[in-house]
């Protein structure tokens, strides 16, 4: 399986990091982001993208998860990136990575996953995500700080 990103995360242009969506099942989503002199984020004194824009990667990946099953494909909120750990200071360009979140909790609006990124079968980084999806009608409050999630 192979699916467009655009299908299931809300991001659009060059904040959609994520190349494709290679599976999603219940358990987890596999997605791949490929590391060109284009991406966002690249910087060419490093020839790549430091390693902290993994954290986006894996975030967009759970997105990516939200959508597939049906849950809106609208704002998800990062409550906290937990144990992140790299073992690159950068993706070099020409890296073809692969991110998986697999999920440890979902309730309601509610998820953890446990995120990794692999160059071919080495696991490069990995973190903890908590998540948060508001309710659509209330995104914009929440984004002008007039309510707490």
């Amino acid at each position: 399986m192979s699916l467009q990103s655009e299908q299931y995360i809300p991001h659009r242009g060059k904040m959609n990091l994520i190349n494709k969506v290679l599976e999603v099942n219940d358990d987890y989503a596999l997605c791949e982001v490929i590391i060109t002199d284009q991406s966002t984020f690249y910087e060419a004194e490093i020839s790549g993208v430091y390693n902290w824009v993994g954290v986006e990667y894996m975030a967009q990946c759970v997105a990516s998860y939200a959508g597939f099953h049906g849950q809106s494909i609208n704002i998800g909120l990062l409550l906290s990136v937990r144990r992140f750990k790299s073992e690159l200071a950068s993706f070099s360009e020409g890296s073809v990575l692969t991110i998986k979140a697999n999920k440890v909790f979902l309730e309601e609006s509610l998820g953890v996953f446990d995120c990794e990124i692999k160059l071919g079968s080495q696991l490069i980084a990995s973190a903890k995500l908590n998540t948060f999806q508001p309710p659509v009608d209330k995104i914009d409050e929440i984004l002008k700080g007039k309510i707490v999630p």
